[in-house]
C-alpha cells in the first residue's frame, strides 16, 4: 500500500492535499462511491462494474464492495476474460483477507426491474482463466428456445477459457434450453468450483438438461459445494455432464446435493456418453431428497 499527497495551486491558494492511498494492481468498485469514479481508491471507486471491466487491465484485481450491480440492458452481460474479481468488501479494506462475503454481499444481478431481465449475467468468451470469488450471481433469464447463449447459461455462459469460482452463490437463474445457472462449453480445460452454492436454478423446456450446471466436455472439480432445489425439465436436476466427443471429467469432494428435481433421469446428476465416458468421482458427498419424476430415472 502506498500513500501520497498532492501540492497544488488554485484560486483559493497553494497547499498540500490530505493524504490518500492506493494499492498497486488493485482497482476498486463500489456502487455507492462518490468520488472520481476511476477505481484508484475506495473513495474514488468505479460505480459501474461494466465500466471497470472495460477499463482496468486484466492483470489487476477488482475489489467489489457490497451492493447490487445490474446488467446494463437485457442483451448486456458482465463480460470477463482473464479478470479476477473479489467480492465481500464493505469499502475501506486494505487487505483482501479483511473481506466478509457472507455479510457484505456483492450481487451481480440480471433483474433490471419491471419484469425485465438480462439474458446472461456473466459472459466469458475469451481464452484464459477467470476468477470470481465472494460474489452472488442471480436473476439471469435465457428465455429463447435456441442452442446458443440466448437460451443457455443464464447465470454464467462460458464458451472460451476456464473458470475458477470460490465462495460464490449462484441462485435464481432460469434457462429455457440448457444450464439454468452455469454453462461450461469449452473442451480441454479444467474448471474448479470451491465452497459455492447453487440454489433455485431452473431449465424449463422439454429436453432441457442441467438445472444448475451443464458441463460440455472439459473437466470440472467441485469442492465443498452445495446444490439445492435446482430443477430441470429433462436430465440432471443439479448437474448434467455430456460425454461426447471429448472425455469429460467430473470430480466432486465433500459436496451436498439436496432436493434437486429432474423430470427425466438423474434427480441430482446425470451424464450422457455416446463414445468416451470419461471419469466421474464422488467422495464424501451427501445426496438427500433428490427426485426423478419418472419411475426409471434415478433420484440421485
Amino acid at each position: 500500500m502506498y500513500f501520497y499527497r498532492c501540492y497544488a495551486t488554485n484560486s483559493a491558494g497553494t497547499g498540500w492535499s490530505e493524504a490518500a492511498w492506493f494499492l498497486p494492481g488493485v482497482a476498486f468498485v463500489n456502487v455507492d462511491a462518490g468520488g472520481a469514479d476511476n477505481g484508484s481508491t475506495w473513495s474514488n471507486a468505479y460505480r459501474n462494474l461494466s465500466n471497470a471491466l472495460a477499463r482496468v487491465p486484466v492483470s489487476f484485481e477488482l475489489w467489489v464492495a457490497d451492493g447490487m450491480y445490474t446488467c446494463a440492458s437485457p442483451n448486456a452481460s458482465f463480460a470477463i476474460g482473464t479478470n479476477t474479481l473479489y467480492g465481500g468488501f464493505a469499502g475501506g479494506e486494505t487487505n483482501r483477507n479483511q473481506r466478509d462475503w457472507s455479510n457484505n454481499v456483492a450481487l451481480l444481478s440480471g433483474n433490471l426491474g419491471g419484469g425485465i431481465f438480462a439474458t446472461n449475467v456473466v459472459l466469458k468468451s475469451l481464452a484464459g482463466t477467470a476468477t470470481l470469488d465472494g460474489l452472488t450471481i442471480a436473476g439471469g433469464r435465457a428465455t429463447a428456445n435456441a442452442a446458443n447463449r440466448t437460451g443457455r447459461g443464464a447465470g454464467i455462459y462460458l464458451d472460451a477459457g476456464n473458470l475458477y469460482l470460490q465462495n460464490c452463490i449462484i441462485s435464481n437463474n432460469q434457462s429455457a434450453d440448457l444450464a439454468g445457472a452455469v454453462l461450461l462449453n469449452e473442451a480441454n480445460v479444467t474448471h474448479q468450483f470451491v465452497n459455492c452454492s447453487f440454489v433455485l436454478n431452473l431449465t424449463y423446456l422439454a429436453g432441457a438438461n442441467g438445472g444448475a450446471v451443464y458441463l460440455n466436455s472439459g473437466h470440472l472439480r467441485l469442492y465443498d459445494c452445495l446444490f439445492r432445489t435446482n430443477v430441470c425439465e429433462n436430465n440432471g436436476g443439479a448437474v448434467y455432464r455430456y460425454g461426447s466427443p471429448e472425455k469429460p471429467f467430473l470430480e466432486s469432494y465433500n459436496c451436498s446435493f439436496l432436493n434437486n428435481i429432474a423430470s427425466n433421469a438423474g434427480g441430482a446428476v446425470a451424464y450422457f456418453a455416446s463414445a468416451n465416458i470419461g471419469i466421474t468421482i464422488f467422495s464424501n458427498c451427501t445426496f438427500a431428497g433428490n427426485r426423478s419424476l419418472t419411475t426409471t430415472g434415478g433420484g440421485a
